[in-house]
């Protein structure tokens, strides 16, 4: 059951990936990297994709076979390596080390669960109609990060993940 979850994870990975060679084929993209892991640690080495316009995007995908509600252990375990103050360290140091021009790069956590019922979850992930699937024609629902509701003005944090983690090493990752 194991490999056929990690073998099904593959599919998926590899279903983004083609859709980014067809964006590739049709002149969207000036550049697509799979399975690149830019410096150590880094955790959104799935996909990295510039597109024409200078747009650097970094995408790490997680598939689910039988997608349960997003969970708020996913960000605060390494049960699927989405911990959430790795997961911004990975951001920081991709930002820090490597020049993406006059754009600011994005990063993207994609994953095949379903939408989070847990009410601290929701509090911090601001679903953003403004931001639209990567891939037209797909149905996705899509979140930032809520900042200030993760890692209040006045200090203080609400999860411990971010016991570490000074406020101001995270606001240009939105």
């Amino acid at each position: 059951m194991v490999l056929q979850n990690a073998h099904s994870g593959y599919e998926y990975q590899d279903i983004f990936t083609s859709l980014r060679f067809v964006d590739t084929i049709l002149f969207r993209t000036s550049k697509v990297a799979v399975d690149v892991k830019l410096f150590k640690g880094d955790l959104f080495d799935n996909l990295t994709t510039v597109w024409n316009g200078g747009q650097h995007v970094r995408e790490q995908l997680k598939h689910s076979v039988s997608p349960n509600a997003l969970e708020r252990k996913i960000f605060t375990s390494t049960v699927r390596d989405c911990r959430l103050d790795m997961l911004v360290v990975s951001a920081i140091r991709d930002y820090k080390n490597n020049h993406f021009g006059s754009t600011s790069p994005e990063y993207r956590l994609i994953m095949s669960d379903l939408e989070p019922t847990d009410t601290a979850l929701i509090a911090i992930l601001k679903c953003d109609s403004t931001l639209s699937s990567l891939q037209v024609g797909f149905n996705t629902k899509c979140y930032r990060l809520n900042i200030d509701e993760l890692w209040p003005k006045a200090g203080g944090y609400h999860w411990a993940v971010l016991r570490a983690w000074a406020r101001a090493n995270w606001m240009h990752i939105r």
